[in-house]
């Protein structure tokens, strides 16, 4: 009778250590060979079934690159107004040889509408609109929140931070290290300027596409959904998530996490921004997600869209091509 007293007090002593080194241990990211055959030396696949919550099952799929690979070129592409393709079907269309593509920024599911910054090659195709009406004292107020954007210059050097259109024209975009001091129940800040917030500049880049909230900033997680007026459902719900950062030593990840289905729960905002800085993100930024999430890597689709009918039919895409690789078939995708 002594032993078995024992055993039982033991066996759950055992069972809460467990649990306590599962909820402390760092995700587990396996390297997986499939995926990653043929690819350059600049680029690598990784996925995971590890919980990024405690006792939260999760799967996720990070494509990590070097643009200092002189090879390769990171491009947003979009579709016209009215219409939207699947990130395969933008790949389809590439000249040439296509490495990975993702689901881009937001957009509006209704009119097939771009919302918020994307460049594409030089061309501006959309700015977020600049202000957001919403109530402060039971009254409707004029509200002029930055969101977050990630782009790349001319010389593959990558950035994130926040944008804004001063002058409401599609050209001219301005870039601020940090984002204009609002939140939901204060008074609102004035239209940014040349001067407010501080630091700002005019953005000089090829591509760029803008999502929110931002992530993770000077490698510390720093989620500014309430600077940028975001949704509060889209922050505290669990969700399909895509999201893109910069690494320490510049390389680019373009991370999909999936949700909404029996073997991942979908994350927060907030365990997404602790993923990435945990993967050495300086800078990381949220894109569209839910049933838009999807990331595609040689040939791959690494994760479960949560669409019933498959991949979304978004507005706009992350592309990384080869400059002189010409396209290969990218008609199948291998694996799902």
């Amino acid at each position: 009778m002594m032993l078995k007293r024992l055993r039982l007090p033991f066996a759950i002593l055992f069972l809460l250590f467990a649990s306590l080194c599962l909820a402390n241990s760092k995700i587990i990211w396996n390297k997986p060979s499939k995926w990653n055959a043929g690819l350059p030396n600049s680029i690598q696949v990784f996925q995971t079934n590890s919980s990024f919550a405690s006792g939260i099952l999760t799967t996720a799929a990070y494509c990590l690159f070097d643009l200092s690979d002189s090879d390769l070129e990171l491009k947003v592409v979009s579709s016209p107004d009215g219409t939207a393709k699947t990130p395969l079907e933008f790949a389809q269309e590439e000249t040439h040889h296509v490495y990975m593509v993702s689901n881009g920024g937001f957009f509006d599911t209704t009119h097939l509408v771009t919302v918020g910054l994307v460049i594409s090659e030089g061309k501006f195709i959309g700015t977020d609109s600049g202000k957001k009406i919403q109530l402060y004292n039971g009254k409707n107020v004029t509200y002029y929140p930055m969101r977050g954007a990630f782009g790349v210059d001319a010389n593959g050097k990558a950035d994130i931070g926040w944008t804004y259109s001063l002058l409401h024209v599609k050209s001219d975009v301005w870039f601020y290290p940090e984002p204009s001091p609002n939140c939901f129940k204060c008074p609102p800040q004035k239209m940014p300027t040349i001067n407010f917030p501080k630091g700002g500049k005019a953005w000089k880049v090829s591509n760029a596409v803008g999502g929110w909230p931002v992530l993770v900033k000077d490698g510390a997680v720093n989620v500014t959904s309430e600077q940028e007026l975001t949704d509060p459902a889209l922050v505290q719900t669990r969700n399909p998530r895509t999201a893109v950062c910069i690494t320490k030593d510049k390389k680019i990840v373009v991370m999909a996490v999936d949700g909404r289905y029996t073997l991942s729960s979908g994350v927060l905002l907030s365990e997404l921004a602790e993923v990435l800085q945990e993967l050495g993100c300086e800078e990381a930024l949220n894109l569209d997600g839910g049933g838009s999430t999807a990331l595609i890597v040689n040939g791959f689709l690494t994760n479960r869209p949560s669409d019933a009918a498959g991949m979304r039919h978004v507005t706009s895409a992350v592309m990384l091509v080869s400059k002189t690789k010409l396209k290969e078939d990218h008609k199948q995708v291998l694996e799902i």
